[in-house]
């Protein structure tokens, strides 16, 4: 086990991975913590495609996607905070 971890792979793997945490890490500072769990939830998840098959698991999909998209909206109310989403003269 320890011989393989010599070589140009292990190199290439640390520098990957520098480089995710490094991003990970600038999106957490300027973006904060919510967009971080909206987007790690979102890479990990397959939810389109099981939403989109029609299989017994559908169901288990769609409320992976209503969740989603629900931190999506908390996080946008939050970060207005309680600022009207359009102005009254705007809209006519």
């Amino acid at each position: 086990m320890l011989a393989s971890l010599g070589g140009k792979e292990v190199l290439l793997a640390w520098v990957a991975n520098a480089t995710v945490y490094g991003i990970i890490a600038i999106a957490v500072v300027r973006l904060g913590l919510l967009s971080l769990v909206a987007a790690i939830f979102a890479a990990n998840a397959s939810i389109l495609t099981g939403a989109l098959q029609g299989g017994w698991y559908t169901a288990n999909s769609v409320f992976a996607l209503a969740l989603l998209i629900g931190l999506a909206v908390w996080g946008c109310w939050s970060a207005m905070a309680g600022a009207a989403l359009w102005r009254s003269e705007s809209l006519g």
